[in-house]
């Protein structure tokens, strides 16, 4: 059964039933309830096999549910990035390790989750890590594990844990703003190591520094010589793909607003997280 970790038995109800009566000595049958497993539209009934020759304590099983992943839902327009986004897939396609590098605000992020949305077919679950709040290097795996939903209560060390849970599936994580803890590169290669069928997709001021890395510099969306008369006359790629987003925010607000110069760091802002909270502030000042 797929859902299962080296060394676990399970047995679906159908099988329990026909099994009970016939158990060797010493072995019991663990009921876990009702679960959706891959592949199948509905649940199962599903009991482990516990003896004392095996082991007890597992992590939690490998579902329909993570697989689906926990991509965050956009909040902004993804305007201007085709390029990007067709780039960067094919780089996934050669590598298994792609680092999204920029100033802050540029719009790694939004991109990146773009990135995740167009290849979820290709992978058995593709996950978003938050790091920001992480300044330990040592406590990114456990990140990993708690984002993909790995318990850690009975695995000798979070990179075990994850490595049964992964098995032979492909999956995509996508690690952000890992720029504090580039210290975890080394625990993320001996991850890819581990798990050949793993890849990551990071977002960091700066690279990991690994052998096998592949860096993309995420630039800014390029704005327009002058301002347009308002976002129903721009496109949504192309060079006047930031002044649409950055109308299409000061509308949100209640108006237009000025551009910010080409190129520089308020436009990447703008490209990456859509309208701008304190605009309308300013226009009534």
């Amino acid at each position: 059964m797929a859902a299962a970790h080296g060394g676990q038995v399970l047995l679906s109800g159908a099988t329990e039933t026909l099994v009970r009566s016939e158990l060797p000595d010493g072995a019991t049958l663990i009921d876990l309830g009702e679960h959706q497993l891959r592949d199948l539209a509905g649940t199962m009934r599903i009991f482990q096999l516990a003896h004392p020759d095996l082991p007890r304590v597992f992590p939690a099983l490998r579902l329909v549910d993570a697989a689906a992943g926990n991509l965050p839902l956009p909040v902004s327009s993804f305007i201007g990035r085709e390029r990007e986004l067709e780039q960067i897939a094919a780089m996934l396609g050669e590598a298994r390790l792609v680092t999204l590098t920029g100033p802050g605000g540029v719009g790694k992020t939004r991109l990146a989750v773009a990135v995740g949305e167009r290849l979820r077919d290709r992978f058995a679950g593709v996950v978003f890590v938050p790091l920001a709040a992480v300044t330990d290097p040592g406590l990114v795996l456990a990140g990993v594990a708690r984002a993909v939903g790995v318990g850690l209560g009975g695995a000798g060390s979070p990179l075990q844990a994850l490595a049964e849970w992964f098995g032979g599936d492909r999956w995509l994580l996508i690690l952000d703003n890992l720029e504090q803890v580039v210290g975890a590169a080394g625990d993320l290669g001996e991850l890819l190591a581990r798990c050949p069928e793993v890849t990551i997709l990071a977002t960091s001021r700066t690279v990991l520094g690994l052998a096998a890395e592949r860096e993309y510099p995420v630039p800014p969306l390029p704005l327009p010589d002058s301002a347009p008369a308002g976002p129903a006359t721009l496109p949504l790629a192309g060079p006047r793909g930031a002044a649409r987003l950055y109308l299409d925010g000061g509308q949100c607000g209640g108006g237009g607003g000025d551009l910010p110069a080409a190129g520089g760091p308020a436009a990447g802002d703008r490209a990456g997280r859509g309208p701008d909270p304190a605009a309308g502030a300013r226009r009534a000042a």
